[in-house]
């Protein structure tokens, strides 16, 4: 239950870190976008590329082309994966889990409006590597402690148990052994406990009962 709470938390913040950063990068796209200037749109994506846990980064335009991306390769091309095509229709900011074999990312989109129109669309992918490995980590610690907690709690409980049994097993034996005849019994338990206590009541029974 804390290992599923902390992921939990650990993924909001992460989405809303995310989702701050894609909305900063569409603010400060838009006139760039409006006025053409790839040069600045270039110095943009750069820019977001280098903040820890950015995989890639596009600026898409009205048209769904893509005019500048981390990776070059992509531009001018118009992505028509699922995807791709939700983030092309947001019209407000959304984020996406996105899954490539055993690695988790966040797509998050943000669109580019002026005036309430949108010119274009800006998508960063998120790598979650740091986030897994941080809750790898910390599964891992609560096992370990727990384990240790419940050794430490086993051991204690049956320190415990024989700390109470064997006094116990003390008087059993020798109230039998006074039921039998010998009034010479006494036991020799001297703990400042109600154990203790009993063994002393025992032991002036025994005296009184020989005298």
């Amino acid at each position: 239950f804390g290992i599923s709470e902390e992921r939990h938390f650990l993924t909001q913040k992460m989405k809303e870190k995310s989702l701050a950063l894609t909305k900063t990068l569409a603010f400060n796209s838009a006139p760039a976008l409006l006025l053409g200037d790839y040069a600045l749109l270039e110095h943009f994506v750069d820019a977001v590329s280098k903040e820890r846990g950015v995989y890639q980064a596009y600026i898409l335009d009205a048209n769904g082309r893509i005019v500048s991306s981390t990776h070059h390769k992509f531009e001018g091309l118009t992505l028509k994966d699922p995807v791709s095509r939700r983030a092309m229709l947001a019209e407000k900011p959304i984020v996406q889990d996105v899954w490539e074999g055993e690695r988790a990312y966040l797509d998050v989109t943000a669109p580019v409006k002026i005036g309430g129109t949108k010119w274009g669309t800006v998508r960063v992918t998120y790598s979650l590597a740091s986030l897994q490995a941080g809750i790898g980590q910390m599964r891992r610690t609560i096992i370990l402690r727990t384990i240790l907690m419940s050794t430490l709690g086993t051991l204690l409980t049956v320190l415990l148990t024989r700390a109470i049994i064997k006094p116990l097993s003390l008087l059993t034996a020798a109230s039998r052994k006074i039921a039998a005849g010998d009034l010479t019994q006494k036991v020799n338990i001297h703990t400042q406990d109600e154990i203790g206590e009993l063994a002393t009541t025992f032991n002036q029974m025994t005296e009184n009962l020989r005298h």
